[in-house]
């Protein structure tokens, strides 16, 4: 097993670095929290203090992030709503306002004015209840994402019961499997390129350093991992493409369903570049990584079972050239209660 060699910080620094991290979070200056946890969890995936793991913590700060930055997404889009709707009330008054005076140039008689008067009226009466009903939708679905921020709902169910189970002593640091080194020999059979682990397990942490076969300039390519497979075409599947696109299918033969998909701007296409991609897989919910970064939280409820875990590379027609190799550095697999 080959092993990247660097210089490692001192235990002392780590854990300063670490206090530091938790004040940040504790003040909400989330970027901050974030840019200390990476160091920290580079420096030590599983490390843990006063029964907090860093890579928990790191995820959770990266869900604040996204629920921040999806929010400010929305209220732009209120925003916008609100100016059109304005400009239409507007306009809406201006065509009354002009109809008005035309049935008043033409018009001879009072009666015949009153009734246009008073349908011009009902229109305006009628603008304003369409624009305060609007405007009562944008607020009710204004207050339901603060709700939704404050209950951010099972993505972050799923880390705080990972945190639990932390909290409680319930993880174990010894891994069930690895962590190895190897090579994934591409081929021309037209099959995926898999190697399995051997084990039958429900919930796990799995994690692996691809080193590229090849740039995407030269082919396409892609590579992740297989998780509660129970033969054939049975479990789910994570594929991180070259043009840096993801994947996660559940495929139940013959169903073969496309849970999710994304598109990742950290992730490195070059000749000889390398990613770590690693997936916390507990109960309902897989939370997705690349490269230390918490990527989106995949839904795992269309199958609560256990099964065997590989390590694939090919998993699309045309993302191999015979003779090449994906390689894999530290595959490695922590079982979870």
């Amino acid at each position: 097993m080959s092993i990247n060699q660097s210089s490692k910080l001192s235990q002392q620094s780590v854990d300063k670095l670490f206090n530091d991290a938790v004040s940040a979070y504790q003040k909400r200056d989330f970027f901050q929290a974030r840019e200390l946890l990476e160091i920290v969890v580079r420096e030590n995936p599983l490390y843990t203090s006063n029964d907090r793991r860093a890579s928990d913590l790191l995820a959770d700060v990266e869900f604040q992030l996204a629920e921040k930055a999806s929010a400010l997404r929305k209220n732009r889009v209120l925003g916008v709503l609100s100016i059109s709707l304005g400009i239409f009330v507007l306009v809406m008054a201006i065509f009354l306002i002009l109809s008005l005076t035309q049935v008043n140039r033409f018009q001879s008689t009072s009666a015949a004015s009153n009734a246009t008067l008073a349908a011009q009226t009902s229109l305006l009466h009628s603008a304003y209840t369409t624009v305060t009903a609007a405007n009562y939708r944008a607020e009710s679905a204004q207050a339901t994402m603060t709700t939704m921020r404050q209950n951010p709902g099972s993505a972050q169910a799923t880390i705080q019961a990972f945190e639990n189970l932390v909290a409680a002593g319930s993880l174990s640091n010894q891994p069930i499997f690895g962590p190895f080194t190897g090579t994934l020999d591409h081929d021309d059979s037209n099959f995926v390129i898999a190697e399995g682990a051997g084990v039958n397990l429900k919930n796990m942490i799995i994690q692996a350093r691809f080193i590229n076969p090849y740039g995407s300039d030269e082919g396409a390519f892609d590579y992740g991992f297989f998780f509660r497979d129970t033969g054939g075409d049975q479990q789910f599947r994570l594929a991180i493409n070259s043009d840096s696109t993801w994947i996660f299918d559940f495929v139940e033969d013959p169903i073969w369903d496309q849970v999710d998909s994304g598109k990742l701007d950290n992730f490195d296409t070059s000749a000889g570049g390398s990613n770590t991609i690693r997936v916390v897989v507990l109960d309902d919910r897989a939370l997705f990584y690349v490269n230390n970064q918490f990527i989106a939280a995949l839904p795992t409820h269309s199958k609560l079972i256990s099964g065997d875990i590989f390590i694939v590379t090919a998993s699309y027609e045309d993302h191999e050239l015979v003779g090449r190799s994906t390689g894999y550095e530290d595959f490695t697999i922590w079982p979870l209660p």
